[in-house]
């Protein structure tokens, strides 16, 4: 496939707001290297179209990639990046700025699902801000196990953004711009100062404190809390108990906190009880609810789009 933008039909019945370009919102996905992650993306994105279906989606995909003939059902836009040996798995998530067609978009890995409802409240708290994470500011410690110190003096910033979660918020300004140059400066010149092998696959970093450390350098904060709203995101590690239901907007679990061990989040003291907008599955876990929802929403998803475009 030619490294072009590749659009499916328009929805301006669905929204007044432009599809790309000044104005518009959307939510972009990222799949590479392998067959797996579009399924997971497909998933991902039929719980972004049925829940806010006033947004586009889009994925940025490589060659590793075959999108499906259904693709249109569930991606309004397909951005395919070349192969670059230098970006290994996640790492192509700091590509993702020059690829992306809204000028507001909320990046969303490929392993959730949207639940609940909600997401409008944060569309609008961040209309504004040129990059919204959430997390805290770290000066010392330890990220994903690299010295924080050691980060800071070796890039000269006076703080690194310490996040996990995989959503992020970010406008095609020049402060973002900015951010992402970072990041990729960081990874091309010094990656094992700033951060740690993902699942132990050579070349492969997990791609968060690059980013987090960018925004040190930039003098920009995260956010520290969600604002008294329904939480974002939650991950489903150290979580039991759920109870997920579309349908009825619940996404439901037990969180474990106050580690006996915290460094690692081992032997939890207590649990909290959570309901986000977002189910991160982290590892795909728990494995028999992921499948269970991802194929209920796919297929969807899919009649949804064929009884649309069935003739009157």
């Amino acid at each position: 496939m030619a490294n072009e933008d590749r659009v499916g039909p328009g929805r301006s019945s669905v929204t007044e707001r432009p599809s790309t370009g000044p104005g518009s919102q959307g939510y972009l996905l990222v799949a590479v290297g392998s067959q797996k992650y579009y399924d997971l993306a497909v998933a991902a994105a039929a719980s972004l179209r049925l829940k806010d279906p006033s947004r586009q989606v889009a994925l940025v995909h490589d060659g590793g990639i075959a999108p499906t003939d259904d693709w249109r059902a569930f991606f309004d836009h397909l951005r395919p990046i070349p192969t670059d040996p230098r970006y290994v798995g996640c790492m192509n998530k700091l590509r993702i700025f020059e690829q992306t067609p809204f000028e507001l978009t909320h990046y969303v890995d490929a392993d959730c699902l949207m639940l609940g409802g909600g997401i409008e409240g944060y569309w609008a708290d961040h209309s504004d801000r040129s990059f919204s994470v959430w997390g805290f500011t770290r000066t010392n410690g330890h990220i994903v196990g690299r010295d924080v110190g050691r980060m800071l003096a070796r890039f000269g910033a006076p703080f690194a953004v310490n996040f996990h979660i995989p959503n992020y918020f970010f406008r095609k300004d020049d402060v973002a711009a900015g951010i992402f140059a970072r990041a990729n400066a960081m990874f091309l010149e010094d990656p094992d100062v700033v951060s740690s092998l993902h699942k132990n696959r050579p070349g492969q970093y997990a791609d968060e404190p690059f980013i987090g450390l960018a925004m040190g350098q930039a003098g920009i904060r995260a956010c520290a809390d969600y604002g008294g709203r329904r939480d974002l995101v939650i991950t489903t590690w150290r979580g039991r108990r759920f109870d997920l239901d579309f349908d009825a907007g619940r996404a439901r679990f037990e969180k474990g906190s106050r580690f006996i061990v915290p460094r690692w989040n081992l032997l939890a003291r207590s649990w909290q009880k959570v309901d986000p907008i977002f189910v991160h599955f982290t590892k795909l876990a728990p494995k028999a609810e992921y499948r269970r929802l991802a194929a209920q929403l796919r297929e969807r998803r899919l009649a949804e789009h064929r009884s649309a475009a069935a003739p009157a």
